[in-house]
C-alpha cells in the first residue's frame, strides 16, 4: 500500500522549476525559502509516477491524440466527487486554464467587450482582459472580518452593461470555497442580464474542513467552465486542461480555434497521467488535504501566538494564505525587501491580485510542516 510522506523534503534545484530558478535569477541568491508560486512541494502520487514512467519506457513519444476516455475521466471524477455530469461532447482540451480563456474571450466576444471581475483575484484575469483588448469591470470583494465576501450591490451596479464575468471557483488568492447560496445569487443576477460567466475551477478538489466544491454550472447554464487535475496532484508542468462549452456546436467552434494556432494536440504524458490520478489516487488526494489542513492550522496558532496583529483567515479551499499584514504599517515594498532580505522568504505580494489586496501577502503552505516552521519563525524575526 502507497505511503504518504508529505514531510519528505524535495531538493528542486536543477530540476528546471520555474518557480525556484527564476526566483533565483531575481534575487542572485538560493539560500530563499520559495513559497510563491502555486505548485506544492509534494512528489505526486506513485500511480502517477508509475502511468507516466510506463509510458516513456514504450520508448515512443510521438504526437498525441485525445481519446474519449481521457475526456470520460474527468466526467466520471466529477460526477463522483461532486454529483454533477459534465457532457463529455462539450469538452475541449487545451495547454491551461489561462491560455483557454484567452480564446474563449476571443473566439465568443468582441473588442471593447466589458468583462467584470472580483478582485482581489489571480492576476491573469486582468492581464488577459488587457491583452485581448476588452474593457475591465472591477468590482472589489468586501473583507468582513477577515473573510472576503462579494458586494452584491456594487456587482449589480456594474453588471448592467458587462457581457462577460469570470469568477475563480474556488478563490485564489483568498482560499473561498464559495457557498451555494452564493453562487445562486451570481447566477440569478447574470441571468438577469444574459451575461454569459467564465468559471475557473482548477482548485475544485481542493476544498478543506469539509467546505464543499459547488460546480458553478449546476446554477446557470449560460457557463463555460474551466476543469484540470494539475493542480490536485501536482502536475502543473504537463500543461493540460479542459474547457467544458455550452453545447457541441460551440465546442466544434472553440477546437477550431486551437487548430488555427496548431495548438490542439496534448503533451505524450498528459493523458496518461491525469487518468491514472482520475482512477488511482483518491486516497492520495484525501491524505494530501489532511496534511494542508494541519498546515493551516500551524500557521493559525503560530501567528496568534507570536504575531498577533497579522490577521489570517483559514483558507477554505486551496494551499494559498492571503495574509494582511496591514497593521504593521510598513509600505508594500518595504515589506518585500524584509521579507526577502531579512527573512530569505519569497512571497507574491498582495498588489499583485489588485489594489484592494495591497498591504497582503500570499503563503504558498503546501511544503513540509519542517519547512513551514523555518519560514514562520524567520519571518517572526523580520517582523516580531
Amino acid at each position: 500500500m502507497e505511503e504518504f510522506n508529505f514531510d519528505e523534503i524535495v531538493n528542486r534545484e536543477d530540476t528546471n522549476s520555474s518557480k525556484y530558478d527564476e526566483a533565483f535569477d531575481l534575487y542572485k541568491r538560493k539560500d530563499l525559502d520559495i513559497l510563491s508560486v502555486a505548485d506544492m512541494e509534494f512528489k505526486t502520487a506513485d500511480c502517477i509516477k508509475k502511468a507516466i514512467i510506463d509510458k516513456v519506457n514504450k520508448g515512443i513519444l510521438g504526437y498525441t491524440s485525445r481519446p474519449k476516455k481521457y475526456f470520460e475521466s474527468y466526467v466520471t471524477w466529477y460526477e463522483k466527487n461532486y454529483d454533477f455530469k459534465f457532457d463529455v461532447d462539450c469538452m475541449v482540451h487545451c495547454p491551461g486554464v489561462i491560455s483557454g480563456m484567452r480564446v474563449v474571450i476571443e473566439t465568443f466576444t468582441k473588442e471593447h467587450d466589458k468583462i467584470l471581475i472580483f478582485e482581489p483575484v489571480y492576476a491573469s484575469f486582468k492581464r488577459i482582459v488587457g491583452n485581448t483588448n476588452r474593457d475591465i469591470v472591477i468590482s472589489e470583494l468586501k473583507n468582513e472580518n477577515g473573510k472576503f465576501v462579494i458586494d452584491f450591490d456594487d456587482f449589480y451596479r456594474k453588471i448592467r452593461d458587462v457581457k462577460v464575468i469570470i469568477i475563480c471557483n474556488p478563490h485564489n488568492p483568498l482560499g473561498r470555497s464559495w457557498t451555494s447560496e452564493e453562487l445562486k445569487k451570481i447566477a440569478n443576477i447574470c441571468r438577469e442580464y444574459n451575461v454569459l460567466v467564465i468559471s475557473d475551477e482548477i482548485h475544485a478538489d481542493l476544498t478543506l474542513f469539509n467546505n464543499k466544491h459547488h460546480v458553478f454550472r449546476k446554477y446557470y447554464e449560460n457557463t463555460i467552465t474551466f476543469i484540470s487535475s494539475t493542480k490536485t496532484f501536482n502536475l502543473s508542468g504537463i500543461q493540460a486542461s479542459v474547457c467544458v462549452l455550452r453545447n457541441k456546436e460551440e465546442a466544434s467552434i472553440y477546437f477550431d480555434e486551437w487548430r488555427k494556432k496548431d495548438i490542439y494536440r496534448p503533451n505524450a504524458i498528459a493523458i496518461e497521467a491525469i487518468m491514472a490520478a482520475h482512477s488511482g489516487a483518491t486516497l492520495w488526494r484525501d491524505n494530501l488535504k489532511k496534511y494542508i489542513e494541519q498546515n493551516l492550522l500551524f500557521i493559525d496558532k503560530f501567528l496568534k501566538e507570536n504575531l498577533p496583529n497579522v490577521k489570517f483567515f483559514i483558507p477554505e479551499a486551496t494551499y494559498l494564505c492571503f495574509i494582511d499584514l496591514r497593521s504593521l504599517g510598513i509600505p508594500e515594498k518595504q515589506m518585500q525587501d524584509i521579507l526577502v532580505n531579512k527573512a530569505n522568504l519569497v512571497v507574491v505580494m498582495g498588489s499583485v491580485f489588485g489594489e484592494s489586496g495591497k498591504g497582503y501577502i500570499r503563503l504558498n503552505a503546501a511544503c513540509s510542516r519542517k519547512k513551514l516552521e523555518r519560514v514562520l519563525k524567520n519571518m517572526l524575526k523580520a517582523l516580531g
